[in-house]
């Protein structure tokens, strides 16, 4: 039997939280309005902490500032992301821990309410192959149209995500 290694991104793997990063990044980068953005960013941070935002309005919000550009678009930023934010934010414990898993032949998942699109490279980065996390609705011009898709793999969503994973796994073996 394969074993399946769960790891989380915020938090966890991560020091920090991915989509308070991206939009503190987007921020300094001049792409979102410090004074307005910022304010709601860190209102959310703290609105989420008390538990007093739904699972919708969270991830809605940070999928939000991806609106109206194509990933193409986003690319150069996204990688410069990865490399100036989250990369040192991962510490070596954290990489020792998802590789030995990998070394042992765990089935190793990184799943996060974070969207896709911000943590696939962070999956890719840590050398996991299975990233589960909240997906982005891409309009038919290929522009992000800064809502989710799909369940949102937060709270409750995240059992059910992976369960729909899981099966998809047993069907394609």
């Amino acid at each position: 039997m394969i074993k399946v290694a769960l790891f989380d991104l915020d938090h966890t793997l991560l020091d920090g939280d991915s989509d308070v990063l991206w939009c503190d990044f987007l921020i300094e980068r001049g792409v979102l309005d410090r004074e307005g953005f910022g304010a709601r960013n860190a209102q959310m941070e703290v609105d989420y902490r008390a538990g007093q935002v739904s699972a919708a309005a969270f991830c809605e919000f940070y999928v939000s500032t991806l609106a109206a550009r194509t990933r193409r678009e986003w690319e150069p930023l996204r990688s410069e992301f990865l490399a100036l934010v989250v990369a040192p934010r991962i510490g070596e414990g954290a990489r020792a821990l998802v590789h030995r898993h990998g070394d042992a032949g765990d089935l190793v998942v990184l799943t996060t309410a974070t969207n896709r699109f911000i943590t696939e490279q962070t999956a890719i980065h840590l050398d996991i192959e299975h990233l589960i996390a909240t997906e982005c609705e891409v309009d038919a011009a290929g522009n992000f149209s800064g809502r989710t898709a799909g369940t949102l793999n937060m709270r409750e969503g995240k059992v059910e995500r992976l369960q729909a994973w899981l099966r998809s796994r047993a069907r394609n073996s």
